[in-house]
């Protein structure tokens, strides 16, 4: 099975988002291009990238009522996709308003248990179970979150169950001190960390919050380009589950 996770910076590329319009539920005529082109890019990579067929993609910061986050639903359906929500949400009422959450692309002949409710019901965090394993796609914009995370893991832990987590967590290396023990506290229980081969920077190239963790027999790279092309401000986690 493989998945994809990006960060798409509410599909502004490496612009700023204008905040209030996505929470206004509309963009701009760039945001709709970019849509394509991030599209376009994933499904093309489909074939062309190390031949890999994606089974979930995931999107963060991403805004799905705006025209362009309606545009992104309608392309990967067309493939043979279908949306999922974060907190087992069914309509785009449910996050009418909300322009920075996590969300899922899964192929449409996967047999999925929708996404459950996350801790505190954040919509940073988007469950998928499948094949007897739980995957998620997560984004930290606050301590609070990662708070809630470790003690959802600690509960984890005493299932056993096969456990992938992967997203922008906002802690690097050069992080305050608290969110790097926090962050190796949640890791520890997981599992431990995966990292790529080249240790590839996904933030601008120049950090990377962007991670893997797990406790199951797992690959990932970082499949770049989409800074360089200006598609968005992160590049993407590529992973393999054996």
């Amino acid at each position: 099975m493989n998945v994809l996770y990006i960060n798409i910076n509410g599909l502004y590329g490496i612009r700023e988002k204008d905040r209030e319009k996505l929470r206004n539920c509309v963009d701009v005529e760039y945001c709709r291009k970019n849509a394509k082109s991030i599209c376009d890019r994933i499904l093309d990579s489909q074939n062309i990238e190390k031949s890999l067929k994606y089974d979930i993609v995931f999107f963060s910061e991403f805004a799905p009522n705006t025209p362009a986050g309606k545009q992104m639903t309608d392309c990967f359906d067309k493939m043979g996709y279908r949306l999922i929500l974060p907190n087992d949400y069914d309509n785009l009422e449910d996050v009418k308003g909300k322009y920075s959450i996590v969300v899922a692309y899964v192929r449409k002949d996967l047999h999925i248990t929708k996404s459950k409710p996350s801790p505190q019901r954040w919509l940073t965090w988007c469950e998928i179970s499948v094949n007897d394993q739980t995957i998620v796609g997560i984004h930290n914009a606050r301590d609070p979150f990662l708070f809630d995370v470790k003690e959802e893991m600690k509960a984890w832990k005493e299932t056993k169950e096969k456990l992938i987590i992967l997203g922008d967590t906002n802690v690097t290396q050069q992080s305050e001190i608290r969110q790097i023990k926090l962050m190796n506290g949640i890791i520890s229980i997981v599992g431990s960390e995966i990292f790529d081969t080249d240790k590839k920077n996904t933030y601008r190239e120049v950090t990377k919050p962007d991670r893997v963790f797990s406790n199951t027999d797992i690959e990932f790279f970082v499949m770049d380009g989409f800074f360089k092309d200006k598609l968005s401000d992160h590049d993407a986690l590529s992973v393999t589950i054996k």
